[in-house]
């Protein structure tokens, strides 16, 4: 296995005791972060990365360690590959394993097994650094090889369980398989506490009949990157200035929001939509504004950018648009509040827990004619809303401290622990690293 640091981190010495590596400073708290399916990985560089922003809000209260196991298909002459790092300040440990057969039974037997094997692994590899976590947070619908190690080996820890998946709302459906019903059940039924980041999507699983102890922890904006636009950013535009961010997926309805603009074009001619993402329907997209006479004139795709880019884009902008046909709890929205920026978006899953009439509008989904008319209400008055109170809004609710500070009560709270004070006793022959 190749076991190394990531990012500019120099490989680490290894001692009788096995691989010794810095730390993040000492906490009273050991967590292991245990992401299910998304975390930011070399084959996908960007998911999971609000998972990612949770550990980093924990990690401001708490000793946190981060376990990640994926497929890679570029292995190729090796079964297994572990890297780790050191990534603001989070000890981020990556188990990558050759996937197997294509054969769809034997590939989730395969699939269960590398789970398992490379998990065990990973699993010594960190108590052998840190000594055993003094709670686990898993995250997001886990794969059965994570759920038989937390209810075996490492089944005398507690643990919490942090649902992002929209698979749960009945717009998206892809909640289905017995086997899979039945173990999420024991999951969220065995949990010390059950966090998901909107009403809705606790609604939606609860429908599903996951009962637990559930609490509404939201996602992260890291407040110094999207602040309020400079003297200079702030200069107000010869046109309004949308803004459209997403993956450029189906359930996003761009085509919808395209139809609408065209429409609106042929009105007036104060206004351009700035659309930032890549995605496999890109191409398309353009295509379709092509054929309308919108592209490059009033509608311009600029692709992926990196988060910092994003930001400066958010200060430059006029309103964050959204025509999603269903959604969980957007990033994008808090990253919008924290920049200032007014939003107008679909009456979808959790975004009315974000969205009052101080921060935005809100439009039916797939309703072309009511976009129409939210879009003409918001170039005419999108100027008139508070951006002091947006980005207080964002700061009180979704800082990194804010979002830290829950999930730490939780950790210590008498009813979960069953012992107060429970995750303030050191594993024994525990070592802290600093």
């Amino acid at each position: 296995m190749n076991k190394h640091a990531s990012g500019g981190q120099e490989p680490f010495p290894r001692n009788h005791h096995g691989w010794t590596v810095p730390g993040p400073p000492k906490a009273s708290i050991h967590v292991l972060f245990w992401p299910g399916w998304w975390y930011p990985n070399r084959t996908d560089p960007l998911g999971g990365i609000f998972i990612k922003k949770h550990a980093e809000a924990v990690s401001r209260f708490c000793d946190v360690s981060v376990l990640y196991i994926t497929p890679d298909p570029t292995l190729i002459n090796k079964k297994y590959d572990l890297q780790y790092s050191i990534e603001n300040n989070l000890r981020s440990l990556r188990f990558y394993y050759k996937p197997g057969s294509r054969l769809p039974l034997i590939s989730k037997i395969s699939e269960f097994l590398n789970y398992v094997i490379a998990g065990s692994r990973g699993l010594r590899f960190l108590k052998e650094i840190t000594g055993s976590p003094d709670v686990i947070h898993v995250n997001v619908n886990p794969p059965a090889g994570l759920i038989f190690l937390l209810f075996t080996r490492l089944r005398k820890i507690p643990y919490i369980f942090t649902e992002h998946w929209s698979g749960y709302l009945p717009a998206n459906g892809s909640f289905k398989g017995l086997l899979r019903k039945w173990l999420t059940r024991c999951l969220v039924k065995r949990a010390g506490a059950v966090t998901t980041v909107s009403e809705n999507l606790k609604n939606a699983m609860l429908a599903h009949k996951l009962e637990g102890n559930y609490h509404i922890v939201p996602n992260v904006v890291d407040t110094d990157i999207f602040h309020l636009p400079t003297e200079k950013e702030n200069k107000p535009g010869k046109k309004r200035r949308i803004l459209h961010i997403s993956g450029l997926v189906p359930v996003k309805n761009i085509p919808g929001i395209l139809r609408v603009v065209k429409r609106l074009a042929d009105k007036r001619h104060d206004f351009e939509l700035n659309i930032i993402g890549e995605g496999e329907l890109r191409e398309e997209f353009e295509h379709l504004a092509l054929g309308m006479g919108i592209l490059n004139e009033v509608v311009f795709f600029h692709g992926g950018k990196r988060v910092e880019e994003v930001a400066v884009c958010m200060r430059e902008s006029d309103f964050l648009l959204l025509f999603s046909d269903y959604e969980n709890s957007p990033c994008v929205i808090v990253e919008a509040m924290a920049s200032g920026l007014p939003v107008l978006a679909t009456d979808v899953g959790g975004i009315p827990e974000l969205v009052n009439e101080r921060i935005g509008v809100l439009a039916a989904p797939r309703d072309e004619e009511g976009l129409r008319a939210a879009l003409e209400m918001m170039l005419d008055k999108c100027t008139g809303y508070d951006k002091e109170y947006l980005r207080a809004e964002a700061v009180k609710r979704f800082s990194y401290e804010a979002v830290g500070q829950v999930f730490f009560n939780l950790y210590n709270e008498q009813k979960f622990c069953g012992v107060q004070g429970r995750f303030f006793k050191r594993a024994p022959g525990r070592r802290r690293q600093t």
